[in-house]
């Protein structure tokens, strides 16, 4: 989850996949909102890289290599403070 800035027209990168989809199922989203979607393919380039929660069908999937590769990574940073 994140939240937005700035208006999603504003804002080039990231947001804007976010904002397309959504926008194309009539919902609207203002700066401060929260945002939450899922991860449905880390290693895509273009168009449903994330699925906004709003816009999720039963159909889509998420990407388990990601999420089990975030779950290592945030493990491995509590762990490290033991050793």
């Amino acid at each position: 989850m994140t939240e937005l800035q700035q208006k999603p027209e504003q804002k080039p990168h990231h947001s804007g996949r976010y904002y397309k989809p959504v926008k194309r199922e009539g919902k609207t989203i203002e700066p401060g909102q929260k945002i939450r979607y899922i991860i449905h393919d880390h290693f895509r380039k273009k168009s449903k890289r994330v699925i906004p929660m709003e816009i999720i069908t039963p159909d889509d999937s998420y990407d388990a290599k990601r999420y089990s590769e975030l779950l290592d990574k945030c493990c491995k940073s509590v762990v490290e403070q033991f050793e």
